[in-house]
């Protein structure tokens, strides 16, 4: 071979090899735009309602290499409506991103207008579907939540269905027929669903980062794996933890195979409304001595209300039997403070009883008693079942470092 021929065949070599670097930094440059699109779009500052008590919510959203178009939402549209959405765009890079954001963009503008769910989902699609020449599309699972009332409505574009979990119950899948997915037909009508939370409920939404998440042999983590990990977390009353604790279980079945799709999580935590108006509460020893004064504070302040003698009764046994629990496992020998407050609101009486000590669950115990048990020598948990029957929901959570359980009944 001649040396020109040479030459000219490293001339080619060095282009090629210059266009192939050229175009990795250019690919480098889309792919930070649009991390930079994506994270900047989606709310990141927690606690994001520091001065509600009613309501908790923790998000998280990790990239994937190549990075998609997921999001999530969440935002008040007066003082009693929690709106919340997630969704994932089809495609990569930029494209996905901007197309993320537009859609991010329409349906909080619907939603604050008033637009129920269905019609949120209805008219952002009619309006991606304009001007769509990329042809992308995106899932969408949308719902509104009455803080109030607890009533959940929601609609869903194509997306995965979210994981419900009622107060003292485990989580499940909530179902509802999926519509076609937004920017695809500009004649598609959506439908909507209700449910009702209760105090104590959790919600879990995700993308399909997490269900199709693959390890090394190709096998997808799915659906009865992060619902498995969900009713078996043992962090479940911290939002942070339990998101964080999903990731590590993806994290440990995937292995070292790559992440091709960002997963992203929301937790949702619908709490009782303790810290309503009128809610009265005293502080005690955590001791035998003071449970007849947390006792005839209890009575006292629900006579105040209007509330029957026999109410009053019942009220006073469920009361005992938590301060009692406390007594026997928070503290032990060590002794410490305890409180009791109360509030009546709306026909519901609402009990909170609190403490400091060691990290006790009394809901855990069985949910009923046979008759066997009743005349046996062993009567551990009876209080708790006596209560269960006795009020309309029992909470247990444990948050800044204390155990607050709570009660409600209806008069």
């Amino acid at each position: 071979m001649e040396l020109s021929e040479k030459q000219a065949i490293a001339t080619k070599i060095i282009e090629k090899m210059t266009d192939s670097t050229g175009d990795r930094q250019r690919l480098g440059t889309e792919l930070s735009v649009a991390r930079d699109i994506q994270a900047n779009m989606l709310p990141r500052r927690f606690p994001a309602f520091p001065k509600r008590h009613d309501f908790n919510i923790f998000a998280t959203m990790t990239p994937a290499k190549e990075v998609g178009g997921d999001f999530y939402d969440y935002f008040l549209t007066d003082e009693n409506h929690l709106v919340m959405v997630i969704g994932d765009v089809s495609g990569k890079g930029v494209a996905a991103a901007l197309f993320m954001s537009i859609a991010k963009t329409l349906i909080r503008t619907y939603a604050r207008m008033g637009f129920s769910p269905a019609d949120v989902l209805s008219k952002t699609n009619r309006d991606l579907c304009h001007g769509n020449s990329a042809e992308l599309f995106v899932t969408v699972w949308m719902a509104v939540l009455s803080l109030e009332s607890g009533v959940l409505t929601y609609a869903n574009a194509g997306h995965n269905p979210p994981l419900l979990k009622q107060a003292n119950g485990q989580y499940e899948y909530l179902q509802c027929k999926p519509c076609f997915v937004l920017a695809g037909f500009d004649t598609v009508n959506y439908v909507q669903n209700a449910v009702t939370m209760t105090p104590g409920s959790k919600l879990f939404l995700y993308t399909d980062g997490v269900t199709e998440a693959t390890n090394a042999d190709k096998e997808l983590y799915g659906e009865d794996r992060i619902k498995n990990y969900l009713n078996t977390c043992k962090d479940e009353h911290d939002l942070t933890k339990i998101l964080y604790g999903a990731k590590a279980d993806i994290d440990a079945f995937v292995g070292n195979a790559e992440q091709f799709d960002d997963i992203t999580m929301v937790v949702l935590d619908y709490k009782e409304k303790a810290a309503t108006e009128g809610f009265c509460e005293r502080h005690f020893q955590a001791t035998n001595d003071e449970l007849r004064p947390v006792l005839l504070f209890v009575e006292e302040q629900l006579n105040k209300r209007g509330v029957s003698l026999n109410m009053q009764m019942r009220m006073a046994m469920v009361v005992e039997e938590l301060f009692t629990n406390i007594i026997k496992y928070a503290y032990g020998k060590t002794g410490g403070k305890a409180s009791v407050g109360l509030c009546v609101a709306d026909d519901v009486i609402t009990i909170r009883v609190a403490d400091s000590g060691k990290q006790f669950d009394p809901t855990k115990y069985v949910k009923d008693v046979s008759a066997e048990k009743l005349v046996s020598d062993d009567l551990k948990g009876l209080g708790i079942v006596m209560i269960r029957r006795t009020v309309d929901s029992l909470n247990y959570k444990y948050e800044h470092g204390q155990n607050i359980v709570t009660v409600t009944k209806k008069m």
